[in-house]
């Protein structure tokens, strides 16, 4: 498989002088085009700061992150913002969809701001929306919406522009179980049938046993990875990550 991103010795530091706190410590890993991985830990452990890295809302203190064999730390201005818009899909926690806006022009909006032209925008919302089968729910503002269509509606917006890859920061975070099931199984498909590469953060087992590999991380440092096996049936998997828990934490409370 081609190695889509490469992260290499990245660190990130908040403070100065005796107030120092290390976020990131000579984080290294690779994902490869059409993995789906997770990214487990503990509330501070860095899982976020790493995303948020990678993403480029906030800059690292040094180190290299390699999109595609180009190493985005060294983008500004511009050349950011189109990286942003056309490397990148950002799947948030809460959603963040506007309330003024429709399903569609939710999903519409990063396009329109990268002028896109109109009937490309149409075309584009038209087939993700068919994807991700909330095409009765397009006119609808957020307010009309469950919390499974909103997510569903931010997870086109993230894929229209068909991005290189997805980031998931605890995109299941406030579902029912039900919704978070149904966005699961459509980031999995969208995985598996579009071949999309995604990269999630999440602190709940059941979220990760939907991924391929899953990296461990804890006080700034990857630690651990597990790797689903060929074959291997969720269940499983999702059997091996709590016992790998267990065993690295003496339970899975000490780790997550």
């Amino acid at each position: 498989m081609e190695k889509i991103l490469e992260i290499k010795n990245l660190k990130k530091t908040y403070g100065i002088k005796d107030s120092i706190t290390n976020a990131l410590k000579n984080i290294c890993f690779d994902v490869y085009s059409g993995e789906f991985v997770g990214i487990m830990g503990a509330s501070g452990s860095g899982k976020t700061t790493l995303l948020n890295c990678i993403a480029t809302i906030i800059k690292p203190t040094s180190g290299e992150i390699n999109l595609k064999n180009f190493d985005i730390t060294k983008l500004k201005n511009k050349a950011l913002a189109d990286y942003r818009g056309s490397e990148i899909g950002y799947l948030f926690q809460d959603f963040q969809l506007l309330d003024n806006l429709t399903g569609y022009e939710n999903i519409a909006l990063p396009l329109s701001i990268h002028n896109v032209s109109l009937n490309n925008i149409e075309e584009k919302v038209k087939e993700i929306s068919k994807v991700l089968n909330i095409e009765d729910i397009l006119e609808k503002f957020p307010v009309q919406m469950s919390g499974g269509q909103k997510q569903r509606i931010a997870a086109a917006r993230c894929l229209v522009s068909d991005p290189s890859i997805v980031l998931a920061d605890e995109p299941t975070g406030a579902l029912d179980s039900k919704s978070a099931k149904n966005l699961l199984e459509i980031m999995m498909e969208v995985n598996k049938k579009v071949e999309k590469t995604i990269l999630m953060v999440t602190h709940d087992p059941n979220a990760a046993s939907y991924c391929s590999r899953i990296l461990f991380i804890q006080d700034g440092e990857i630690f651990h990875e597990i790797i689903k096996e060929d074959n291997e049936d969720r269940q499983h998997f999702y059997d091996r990550i709590l016992s790998l828990m267990s065993y690295l934490g003496g339970g899975s409370a000490n780790v997550l």
